[in-house]
């Protein structure tokens, strides 16, 4: 049975890149082998990436809001902190104070909204909306989704590298620390010694330049942010889809061996739920509607959910949109429960997931 490995992936990957973690996680391969976004040379033509010819008409390499026509990101790498370092702050400010080196090498997602969570104060409380999203799509009848199987494999096999560099001096205790995240990739394209702790990665050359959280070190447990995050994710249609996550904040306990017990947190704005990652899911849904690979109870799943009259649908064996955001479960899941802003009304959707590194080397 086929898995609905895209969806999961775009909802790990809306809240990774609102955490600074990710940047490229579906890799966007051309007719002739070559994929455009992993800085590698796929189909052996001497040439990687947005350097292939094959590239050519890749929207990862046009140039759009979210790139900058080389494969690179415009600006400042398209992923911009407003919060935690201004926009003239640049790794320069941390240079030859490189305490850790570390790749992901594990992501937790919540298994329900009570996971992960992160106490917002006020009329919010502690909560984590994504974990509800995702136990929602798990429910889904016959669908067969598996969001942390999809994602442990996508880890596993090196389709996901994020490396981080801890900045300060000392592991235990430090007032000035800062956590830089880069995309990686795999010099040897071996992912088996991927963690063996002393693995050599290389920093992708797409991958953000200031994508950098200040914070300090406590007893072994680092706290960094809060800062606004902007990621261009280039997952489906012809452009990336830019995703903000706001006031994100990074907790980890610190270890010889790499980041313990990891956990990001912060708030994705509900209008990009509704005008940009929700159209996406759909597309990716009557995808699988129309592939003729799903099989035919997944297919009766997904459309028994969002499709029917007795959840709304229209009954056209199609989803729309608003098949996707008013579903009961789906609208529940979606509503928005923090306030980013301060003018007292919510109009973010919390998020957390976790996370452990293992030591390497960029």
């Amino acid at each position: 049975m086929r898995r609905l490995t895209p969806i999961l992936t775009f909802v790990a990957c809306a809240t990774l890149a609102g955490g600074a973690l990710l940047y490229g996680c579906d890799s966007e391969t051309t007719s002739g082998g070559e994929i455009c976004n992993n800085n590698k040379d796929d189909d052996g033509d001497g040439k990687a990436d947005c350097a292939d010819s094959d590239c050519a008409s890749s929207a990862f390499c046009k140039k759009s809001d979210g790139g900058a026509g080389d494969g690179s990101v415009s600006g400042d790498g398209g992923l911009v902190g407003d919060g935690s370092v201004s926009d003239a702050t640049s790794a320069d400010a941390f240079a030859g104070n490189s305490l850790q080196q570390g790749v992901i090498n594990k992501i937790n997602l919540p298994k329900d909204g009570s996971e992960f969570q992160r106490d917002w104060g006020g009329k919010t409380g502690k909560a984590n909306k994504l974990g509800a999203i995702l136990s929602a799509l798990g429910a889904i009848p016959n669908a067969g989704i598996n969001p942390q199987t999809d994602v442990d494999l996508q880890v596993s096999q090196g389709r996901v590298i994020v490396l981080l560099d801890l900045f300060g001096k000392d592991l235990s205790n430090e007032a000035s620390a800062a956590v830089q995240a880069h995309l990686g990739f795999d010099k040897d394209n071996d992912p088996k010694d991927n963690f063996s702790g002393s693995e050599d990665f290389g920093i992708s050359s797409n991958s953000p330049t200031n994508a950098i959280l200040t914070g300090a070190i406590s007893a072994s447990k680092l706290t960094a942010g809060p800062g606004d995050l902007v990621l261009p994710l280039p997952f489906g249609g012809t452009s990336p889809v830019i995703v903000t996550l706001k006031s994100t904040k990074v907790t980890a306990t610190t270890s010889a061996n790499g980041f313990v017990d990891g956990i990001i947190t912060g708030a994705i704005p509900a209008s990009e739920i509704n005008t940009k990652l929700g159209p996406a899911v759909v597309q990716l849904l009557n995808d699988f509607l129309s592939d003729t690979n799903v099989s035919e109870p997944q297919k009766k799943g997904i459309r028994d959910f969002f499709d029917s009259a007795i959840v709304g649908g229209n009954g056209d064996g199609k989803i729309q949109l608003t098949e996707f955001t008013d579903n009961p479960v789906i609208k529940l899941a979606l509503a928005a429960d923090v306030d980013t802003d301060g003018d007292g009304k919510a109009e973010s959707i919390s998020a957390g997931l976790g996370f452990t590194t293992a030591l390497c080397k960029f």
